[in-house]
């Protein structure tokens, strides 16, 4: 301690001046204090755990949505792949590019299949930008 007071007068007991405690008086306070700091220590773990707990489980939901987010974005660039190609055949035939009445159905059964959470409605809207072919 920086008083000047020391480990040595903290471990004598009451009653007895300060002056020699016995060694079993030492003994004992040293372990009142020494199971004293390890509980300390324990619960200053405890509470570190317990606030690390949700940075953690921040950090492993944040890992799923990115990974979600990588699966999404392939699938969408596949899916672009084959609407290029779509638009390849079309044009080689002399069909029209586009079809209004397909992009309905893609649109329809896409919000058909939704289960939520998301609303149909933005799951319908999403893919406008996707089937133009």
């Amino acid at each position: 301690m920086v008083d000047g007071g020391g480990l040595e007068n903290h471990c004598t007991r009451k009653g007895t001046g300060g002056s020699n405690p016995s060694p079993s008086a030492n003994l004992f306070d040293i372990t009142i204090m020494r199971n004293a700091l390890l509980v300390s220590i324990l619960a200053l773990a405890v509470v570190g755990t317990a606030l690390a707990q949700p940075d953690q489980a921040l950090t492993r939901q944040r890992a799923k949505i990115d990974a979600l987010d990588a699966r999404i974005v392939a699938l969408l660039n596949e899916r672009a792949q084959v609407v290029r190609e779509i638009g390849r055949v079309k044009q080689h035939a002399g069909l029209a590019v586009t079809d209004p009445k397909r992009v309905e159905e893609v649109l329809q059964r896409i919000a058909s299949n939704n289960r939520g959470p998301l609303p149909k409605k933005i799951c319908a809207g999403s893919t406008s930008g996707l089937s133009r072919r």
